[in-house]
Order: structure tokens, then sequence, then C-alpha cells
């Protein structure tokens, strides 16, 4: 059965905040928060309408979400998660091209980050035809002197 894409909102919260805790895990999230800072952020991002959340349904059954932004003249798309359970049958495939053809504007560039030991995202990505255009570099804190 195809997949429901829905808006979400605060009433969705739980789902969106388990969600955001499997795509923490998933990606290695190097400083990973607490599902309670991860709730209190995805409530201030939407209450402000900073980020747009969509669901993906099948059978009343949430599969996954994506969570972007529409910038100046670029999308940002922040996460874009599929449940363990709903992988490896195109659903994520699915749900980009329904986000990319039904809700952003066709003109408009999309841009995307994806942790560098993320190797799954990034084949993911490249099999999409997303490219590398910037790589950000960081430093660990050395320690005290």
């Amino acid at each position: 059965m195809t997949p429901v894409y829905r808006p979400a909102g605060l009433a969705d919260l739980e789902v969106l905040t388990d969600f955001n805790a499997g795509l923490q895990r998933d990606q290695g999230s190097p400083q990973p928060r607490t599902e309670t800072a991860l709730r209190q952020r995805m409530a201030d991002w939407l209450s402000r309408g900073e980020y747009q959340a969509v669901l993906a349904e099948r059978d009343d059954q949430s599969l996954g979400y994506a969570l972007y932004r529409l910038e100046a003249a670029a999308i940002f798309l922040r996460h874009l998660y599929v449940a363990p359970e709903a992988r490896r049958q195109g659903l994520g495939r699915a749900f980009y091209h329904h986000l990319r053809d039904q809700l952003w504007p066709a003109d408009w560039p999309v841009r995307l980050d994806v942790l560098a030991t993320n190797q799954r995202g990034r084949a993911f990505w490249a099999a999409l035809g997303f490219e590398t255009y910037s790589l950000t570099l960081h430093q660990r804190p050395t320690a005290a002197h």
C-alpha cells in the first residue's frame, strides 16, 4: 500500500521526537541530545514556524518524517528519517520525491547536511543525485592547559 504524507505538528510531538532520537542513533551523532532536549527543540521549531514537518504513514502507522524549511530561494532539508522496519522498500526515495515534486518549488535547490561518518546516509543521498558542495571541518577541544 502506498504511504500517505501529511503535515505534522505539535500534536505529533511524541512520534517526531521518537523518530528524531532514532535518526540521532542511526547517524552516530557525536553529541547526542536527551529525548527531553529533542522534544523541546522540535516543539520550539514547530511552534515558531522555523521548520515544517511531514509524516509518512501507512495503515495508521507512522513510517518516517521529514523536517525542512524554505530559505532564500533554497530548501534546507534538516531531517529525513525512515523507521528501521520500513526501510529497504523504497520509502525514503519515494518520500524525498514527494517533498520535491509536491511541496517544494521546482526551481529551488535542496541543501542538506550529512555527517561524514554516516556512510549509509551519504550513499543514499548520492544515489538521489546529491553532490558534495562544501565540507565543514571540526576540531575536538584539547585538554585544559
